[in-house]
Order: C-alpha cells, then sequence, then structure tokens
C-alpha cells in the first residue's frame, strides 16, 4: 500500500521432484513389478506433476481378465480418472 515492492519478499514456489527421483521411488517401493511398471508408464505417460496428482498415491490392483482396478484416496482425484 505504501509503494515499497520487493523482489525476494516472496515465499519460492515447492519444486516438483525430478522425473529420476519419482522413477527412484517407484523402483524401490514394495509393490509388485506388475504395478512399478504400470507406475513408470503413467509417469513417462502424463508428466511430474499429473503422476504426483493422480497416480502416485493410487491403489492399483490387476485384475484376471485384463481388468485394472484404479482406486484412489481422493474424489477429486476419482473423478478426474473416470
Amino acid at each position: 500500500m505504501d509503494g515499497q515492492y520487493g523482489i525476494g519478499d516472496r515465499t519460492p514456489k515447492a519444486k516438483l521432484p525430478s522425473e529420476a527421483d519419482l522413477q527412484e521411488e517407484i523402483i524401490s517401493s514394495n509393490e509388485s513389478q506388475e504395478i512399478k511398471d504400470f507406475k513408470t508408464l503413467c509417469l513417462k505417460t502424463v508428466g511430474n506433476a499429473k503422476y504426483i496428482s493422480y497416480f502416485k498415491n493410487l491403489y492399483i490392483e490387476f485384475r484376471e481378465g485384463g481388468g485394472i482396478a484404479l482406486i484412489s484416496p481422493h474424489k477429486f482425484a476419482a473423478d478426474d480418472l473416470e
């Protein structure tokens, strides 16, 4: 209001983890190789930000007959994925 504006007076935005960091997280998880492969494909397909928002915390279930169940802990992500 008094006209004194600075450049360094803002809190920096959070920095997204790199694709390599996310890939390492996937590899080191205790999930099955099938789920790791699926998450890696999602990461490479949609990119870091969308992977974190939509796929990182999904419960993934491979069903008999080739079906895949994607269960999201967040309604927003579930609605968007649907």
